[in-house]
């Protein structure tokens, strides 16, 4: 054992290593020393099924790491529920200048959540040595600490390596952790003997990883072989997601690859098989499984096919240790206990599983159902397929409808041209009135004296200025020219206001609005509106667009509108004006789109009249037409959050 450098001695480089540990980078390197034997994992089994408490099980792991990573110094700190535990583990006295690394690397490896190793080389000795660190989590109760070894290392791929070898058995440690004190903990992988029993220990785990390196790796222990790895079916393809020792599966490594390709090679045979030196007479010598055995130093291999439902589900990959075979009543037994347990491991991936993955694993099951029914079902179910596939990919027409009110094209309002006194109102609501036929008119009396007035004014001030030419008295002509001119203003003034005292259809008009009857003889402000008339028989239609469709409108597009009073005659027309601002329509925001009647309006139609357009946007997708608003509605709500 090394001794432990001083500060002095030493330099430092800080090791930020992948979000988890990389893999053996060829199959042959299950027999390197970076790889995780079976020892450290029996031992760690078996600390806590003697260990009384979990001071003493955590003080037993601790001695575990340091004999695996044949480390100067080791500590584990852990806060659990109301116990604070503390261990260390040092060589010699020496040893413990350690301490303070290691505590450091611990901490930040703590609340940081992520592993790390720190590269320390002893100057004195020319050794490298790596301050590992992993975070320590407990079932149910998350990072409740961490775990910190001092180990002697060759490279930084080695400090890598071995800071995953870390962490996969301080995985194991939080996993026993939970367990010590509730009964004798045994390898999930063997400890099932039916489907029940399987689903209750997946039950305990909180993910499926984490379940399969439970399994893995206690197969590993449990079968005394060198290496386990299982394969989950996706498609028509093996993918591995799990081997013991490792968190991590690099797929793009030519070691899993050729685990793989083995798998691959058992799911098309269906049955198990064996590539060993002892191979029976009658067995097949299948390529990717012997190109596999190559890569493993001539190390027996095994792949080992699960079924449900009859159907291959999974694929276990077995390495034997060198010298050793394997006997087929063996792997019979491994395929027996084993096929409960994947059952366990499936059921937490489909917990696990996105919407999306849900969905189409549903589809493929459903399609399944359908090749193995009748003909009755499989018409059905195609043209459910053909349905849905014109929902998908056909368009139609899109057609919405809004609120609308037929209008008179021309209207026009009479206000009052002078201020004075309404005399006679010859028109009413409703009326019509031909045209140069009176509507209103005011009274003239005060108008027609102003006026005789102004004429004698006028009359007085042009004789005045020809007495004044007369005699050449040029100041009093021009006083009588001024009084002349003002005289003959107001004149015009009060006979614009007489011509306009009487209101005259000027083409045949219609009263749509302002019954001034009651008004007769009340005197009334200039400008001060009385009468709202429309001239002529031409009509528009105004349609009243909610904010949603408003997108969709487009001058030209054709309109059909029907009056509520007459619904079997509805009229059409174009779209001619789209209003570029928002007004208020029953109570609620809308846009206003002004629609051109095509020909003649009909008699009966009246401006004023309420009913409903339909309005025609184009050809839009069919899942769009009958989706669209819901679609729009979640989507305003998901902006929000």
């Amino acid at each position: 054992m090394a001794s432990a450098p001083t500060i002095d001695q030493r330099s430092r480089e800080s090791v930020e290593p992948p979000a988890q540990p990389t893999t053996p980078r060829t199959g042959a390197a299950t027999k390197s020393t970076d790889v995780t034997t079976s020892e450290p994992t029996e031992q760690l089994w078996e600390a806590a099924r003697s260990a009384r408490s979990l001071a003493e099980f955590y003080g037993g792991a601790l001695r575990v790491l340091a004999d695996r990573f044949d480390a100067p110094y080791a500590a584990i700190t852990a806060q659990r529920k109301s116990d604070t535990i503390n261990k260390s583990s040092a060589a010699s006295e020496s040893a413990k200048a350690w301490a303070e690394e290691i505590e450091a690397v611990q901490l930040d490896a703590r609340y940081r959540s992520t592993p790390l190793a720190r590269i320390v080389t002893l100057g004195s000795v020319g050794r490298s040595f790596a301050a590992l660190a992993t975070p320590l989590s407990v079932e149910g109760e998350g990072v409740v600490g961490s775990v910190g070894v001092a180990a002697p290392i060759a490279s930084r791929d080695g400090a890598e390596a071995k800071l995953g070898e870390l962490k996969a058995l301080t995985s194991l440690i939080g996993v026993l952790a939970a367990q010590v004190g509730v009964g004798p903990p045994q390898p999930a992988a063997t400890s099932a003997s039916d489907s029940g029993e399987g689903l209750q220990q997946a039950a305990r785990y909180r993910s499926a990883s984490e379940y399969a390196y439970s399994v893995t790796n206690g197969l590993k222990t449990k079968l005394n072989v060198a290496q386990a790895s299982l394969g989950v079916v996706r498609g028509r393809r093996v993918e591995i997601v799990c081997i013991s020792g490792f968190d991590r599966v690099e797929k793009q490594a030519a070691g899993v690859r050729a685990i793989q390709q083995a798998m691959d090679e058992c799911l098309d045979i269906k049955h198990c098989v064996v590539s060993q030196a002892k191979t029976p007479k009658d067995g097949a010598d299948y390529l990717l499984h012997k190109a596999w055995r190559g890569r493993c130093d001539g190390d027996a291999v095994a792949t080992i096919p699960i079924e449900q439902e009859g159907r291959v589900v999974a694929v276990l990959g077995l390495q034997h240790r060198s010298g050793e075979s394997f006997a087929p009543e063996h792997l019979a037994k491994v395929l027996e206990k084993l096929t409960p347990v994947i059952g366990g491991y499936l059921l937490l991936c489909r917990s696990e599983r996105p919407l999306v993955s849900h969905l189409l694993e549903s589809l493929r099951d459903g399609v399944r159902r359908v090749r193995n029914s009748g003909w009755r079902r499989r018409v059905a179910m195609a043209a459910v397929a053909v349905a849905i596939g014109a929902a998908v990919f056909g368009k139609q027409a899109y057609v919405f409808s809004s609120p609308a009110t037929l209008q008179a094209s021309d209207v026009r309002q009479i206000a009052a041209p002078f201020a004075g006194t309404i005399a006679v109102c010859h028109a009413r609501p409703g009326d019509r009135i031909a045209a140069g036929q009176p509507i209103l008119e005011f009274d003239t009396s005060s108008l027609e004296a102003d006026r005789a007035q102004a004429e004698s004014e006028l009359s007085a001030a042009r004789s005045m200025l020809r007495s004044a030419t007369s005699v050449d008295d040029l100041a009093i002509a021009a006083t009588a020219r001024a009084d002349a001119v003002a005289a003959q203003s107001r004149l015009t003034a009060i006979n614009d206001k007489l011509a306009r005292a009487r209101v005259v259809a000027e083409a045949d008009t219609v009263v749509l609005s302002g019954d001034v009857r009651p008004r007769v003889g009340e005197s009334v402000p200039l400008g001060e509106p009385l009468l709202e008339i429309a001239t002529g028989d031409a009509k528009r239609i105004d349609v009243f667009v909610d904010e949603a469709s408003t997108t969709l409108l487009e001058v030209g597009q054709p309109v059909r509108f029907a009056i509520n009073a007459r619904p079997s005659d509805p009229l059409t027309g174009v779209i001619e004006r789209i209003d570029a601002s928002s007004t208020v329509h029953e109570s609620k925001n809308a846009f206003r789109a002004t629609v051109a009647i095509d020909g003649e309006s009909p008699a009966w139609a009246i401006a004023g009249m309420e009913g409903v357009a339909r309005i025609e946007t184009g050809p839009q997708p069919i899942w769009w037409v009958w989706c669209h608003r819901v679609i729009d509605a979640v989507r305003i709500q998901w902006w929000k959050l």
